[in-house]
Parts: structure tokens; sequence; C-alpha cells
């Protein structure tokens, strides 16, 4: 009986720590992003256009040649360079 009571109040108090918990975090998050503090859509966009072009001036080309040999002897071996 004794260890029925203490798992009910040990889950009781989880469940108060557990909404104490939720509680906390939300009102320290919503506080935390006022309207002023957002950022505008123009500054969105200007940063995504300026990471863009960042990225696509990293990107290095690749070129790939790959052989490919058939099976039957009557065919000729095949050289292949994909373009790109």
């Amino acid at each position: 009986m004794k260890m029925i009571i203490f798992k009910a109040v040990s889950l009781i108090v989880k469940i108060i720590f557990c909404i104490l918990a939720v509680a906390l975090f939300t009102v320290t998050s919503g506080s935390s992003q006022t309207a002023g503090s957002l950022p505008s859509a123009v500054d969105v966009v200007s940063k995504m256009v300026r990471n863009d072009v960042e990225h696509r001036s990293e990107l290095t080309g690749y070129k790939a040649q790959r052989r490919y040999v058939a099976a039957n002897s009557h065919l000729y071996h095949l050289l292949i360079s994909p373009k790109g």
C-alpha cells in the first residue's frame, strides 16, 4: 500500500514539474520575440540572396569519366565522357 502511494506522489510531482517547465519555457520564449526584434522581410530575403551567392561561388564543378565494357566479344569497348 505504501509503495502505491509513493508511486502516485512521485508521478504527481513529475507532472507538476513538467507543467512548470513548459510554462516557464513559454513565458521566457514569448517575451524574447517581440515585434521590434524580428528582422524585416527585406532583411531576410537579402541575407538569403547573399548566402546563395556565397554558396554558388564556393561550388566548383566536377568531371566524371566512366568506362563501360560489354561482355559480348563482338562489341567494342565504350568510353563515355559526360559533358556538363
